[in-house]
């Protein structure tokens, strides 16, 4: 939401170049309130400070009605989380589990498009906004886009978003990472 925000504000010309399409959290929340009939209140787990912008965006239409940041919700819990119930996903998403992560945009559309697809990956406050500049001045120029560009406003992902324990390991959390990663490529060639 905080790069949308910002094309929004300041660089309308580039408008027409974002993806129409809602974010995985209002995509999951229209279809929760349009498919399952689902009439409560959603509250949406977030590292980002910024889905609050999203979430109470008129163009969004209410259907998430809080942000519970995870370092509100691990301020609530403290430091006792060991101490709750375990729990795995009943539904396999595959290879959309890896979307928050850096390259994880990428890595699913080399896998449905093939690699010869050229995503640019843009991370970083400083360096989404500069290269969001330049990107305007290529279309001015006329020259060739990526096709696709994958911009994420905090420097290490959504993973390490604005709402995120400042007191994670960045390798702990990119291993932990890497093992759901293979678990599922795996389970996928042995399904092939």
């Amino acid at each position: 939401p905080a790069v949308v925000t910002y094309v929004e504000k300041y660089i309308p010309e580039l408008i027409p170049r974002l993806m129409p399409v809602h974010s995985p959290m209002m995509c999951t929340a229209i279809y929760m309130k349009k498919y399952m009939q689902v009439t409560d209140e959603i509250a949406f787990i977030s590292p980002c400070i910024a889905k609050k912008l999203e979430i109470t965006d008129p163009n969004c239409g209410g259907y998430v009605s809080y942000n519970v940041t995870f370092e509100k919700m691990m301020k609530y819990i403290g430091n006792d989380y060991e101490g709750c119930e375990p729990y795995t996903d009943e539904l396999e998403y595959g290879l959309g589990s890896l979307y928050p992560m850096p390259g994880g945009l990428r890595e699913n559309v080399e896998h449905f498009l093939g690699k010869e697809q050229v995503v640019r990956q843009v991370e970083g406050e400083h360096e989404a906004y500069e290269y969001l500049r330049s990107y305007a001045k290529r279309i001015q120029q006329n020259k060739e886009l990526p096709f696709m560009v994958d911009i994420l406003n905090c420097a290490k992902g959504c993973l390490y978003g604005t709402a995120t324990d400042s007191k994670r390991g960045t390798d702990d959390v990119m291993l932990t990472i890497a093992k759901l990663r293979n678990s599922k490529t795996n389970a996928k060639q042995e399904k092939a």
